[in-house]
């Protein structure tokens, strides 16, 4: 089976390719990523040969600008038309994004949701601690807030400490 790159994941100004085939040539990925930069919009390729990924981002150029370069270095078109699936909780999180677009809107840009959670969860614990409840709804309380405190302040705005390849 001939190697052929298709598109695994998207998101705006991010494209993951994975190689699917058996690659033979080492020199495979280096053509590759040279066919990849040369298109325009493209600002920067991280290649894994081991997982067979390929990461292209391009910032300033959307998706469609790039559609008919991929397709000339051998992107089957289905792959490149076919719509990228979107996680399952991709509702909850824009429904979380509205909701904390609603509450800094009314406070002037003074509260979010995060910081709003983390007054909840405080209040909350202090409850506790003083209905003697200190071991593990306080103490789970207290680190929940502080959890968030520390994101807002680490400026980690979507909770995610992964890393990408």
């Amino acid at each position: 089976m001939r190697p052929e790159p298709v598109i695994v994941h998207r998101v705006r100004g991010r494209v993951r390719l994975r190689v699917v085939g058996d690659i033979e040539d080492p020199a495979y990925f280096s053509e590759l990523a040279a066919k990849l930069q040369a298109l325009p919009g493209v600002a920067g390729i991280k290649i894994n040969e081991r997982t067979r990924s390929i990461v292209l981002t391009h910032p300033d150029a959307p998706f469609s600008d790039l559609e008919p370069g991929l397709k000339a270095i051998g992107l089957q078109s289905d792959a490149v038309t076919r719509p990228v699936a979107r996680p399952a909780i991709s509702p909850v999180n824009q429904g979380f994004s509205r909701i904390n677009q609603a509450i800094a809107a009314a406070t002037a840009g003074s509260l979010d949701l995060r910081t709003l959670g983390f007054v909840v969860f405080a209040v909350l614990a202090i409850r506790q601690v003083l209905r003697g409840n200190i071991m593990a709804p306080a103490i789970s309380l207290v680190w929940y807030a502080m959890e968030l405190a520390l994101r807002a302040v680490n400026g980690n705005a979507n909770g995610s400490d992964r890393g990408d390849a």
